[in-house]
């Protein structure tokens, strides 16, 4: 959703939903009048810093006080647009008066450095997906926020979604039966100048893509038995991959892609009772499952700024991880994906 709610509308849709969600939907909505705004220092102000900027600047409730980027002209260019400050360091960023948590918004190569240097001066933290490049990079990540105790999280708005938690609630509920079929795809159609094919940027379609269908099925169903993994590697990056996760009775299928021209972006969940669908899921706004009983449906817009609402409200009760994002499913998920990287044979130049 590119629009935000104003104040009275998300007051009405938080009451009206609270009936169907329970207690877990009130904190996507922490709604206060005279609440001040939560002031972020933005590392990265790239693509996906504009989009989530926009949905921030748009509600009373967020304000975005300070940011960095290497290109100092184009970091420049930005602050002015959004009304912020641009500082020549992320240090100075991170310590500018007034910041409450820095969001990284960098290629995932340089995640831990920038999560890690705003831990070490004292301020809670948000990363993009992929949270890092590895487990092992994460593991660092979430105890030294222990050491600091800070809080920190991956920002994997689909599941600080409404709509994402009752995906995962209505395939846990046993509804569908037993069952027979899961698959996710997120299939993008290349552009070849982005940081995507880049592998000192730690590109490719499975943390850039895949970490969504991934995080699905591990939501749902846990770490698998076993699983293989099918890619299309050129240049040390993956454009493509189908993975098989085995769990018992059944095989789920991810599928990742930056090669050919379709786009695709679903999850399909069926068991001997029925099926769950997910368009677009990784932004997941829509979801219906069909059983003997019927057909139910459940909607609502997913935008960045109900991420951003939960994890201000987080911090400001002092907490140190979120339990719609635990820390656990993104060490799992990410061990998961170094186990594709493994069979793939895809290792960054960093790495190495």
């Amino acid at each position: 959703m590119e629009e935000v709610e104003s104040s009275s509308l998300l007051r009405s849709t938080r009451l009206k939903l609270t009936g169907q969600l329970g207690p877990f939907f009130c904190a996507f909505f922490p709604y206060n009048k005279d609440m001040e705004k939560f002031r972020w220092c933005f590392i990265g102000v790239g693509g996906l810093a504009n989009r989530v900027v926009k949905q921030l600047l748009s509600s009373d409730r967020h304000e975005v006080v300070s940011c960095y980027r290497r290109n100092q002209k184009k970091n420049e260019e930005w602050a002015k647009k959004y009304h912020s400050k641009a500082y020549e360091s992320a240090k100075d960023a991170i310590l500018a008066p007034g910041v409450d948590a820095v969001y990284v918004v960098t290629p995932h190569s340089n995640h831990l450095e920038y999560a890690k240097l705003a831990l070490s001066l004292g301020k809670p933290v948000l990363v993009e997906k992929s949270f890092t490049v590895s487990e092992k990079e994460a593991i660092e990540l979430f105890e030294y926020a222990k050491e600091k105790n800070l809080y920190i999280s991956e920002a994997m708005w689909t599941f600080y979604s409404p709509v994402g938690q009752k995906v995962i609630e209505w395939v846990r509920s046993g509804r569908l039966g037993k069952i027979t079929k899961a698959e996710g795809a997120f299939k993008v159609p290349l552009c070849a100048r982005d940081r995507r094919i880049d592998p000192k940027r730690a590109g490719g379609a499975l943390l850039d893509l895949g970490v969504y269908p991934m995080t699905y099925m591990y939501r749902c169903f846990g770490k698998p038995k076993s699983m293989k993994c099918f890619p299309l590697v050129k240049n040390g990056v993956d454009y493509r991959e189908t993975i098989e996760l085995e769990y018992e009775g059944f095989t789920a299928r991810v599928l990742a892609s930056f090669d050919g021209l379709l786009y695709k972006n679903y999850a399909v969940f069926a068991g001997e009772n029925g099926i769950l669908k997910v368009p677009e899921a990784h932004r997941t706004w829509h979801a219906f499952i069909k059983t003997k009983e019927g057909t139910e449906h459940f909607r609502f817009p997913t935008s960045y700024l109900h991420e951003f609402d939960v994890v201000s409200e987080d911090i400001k009760a002092g907490k140190l991880e979120s339990e719609f994002v635990p820390h656990q499913a993104t060490l799992d998920v990410l061990s998961m994906m170094d186990e594709c990287r493994k069979q793939m044979g895809v290792i960054y130049p960093f790495e190495k």
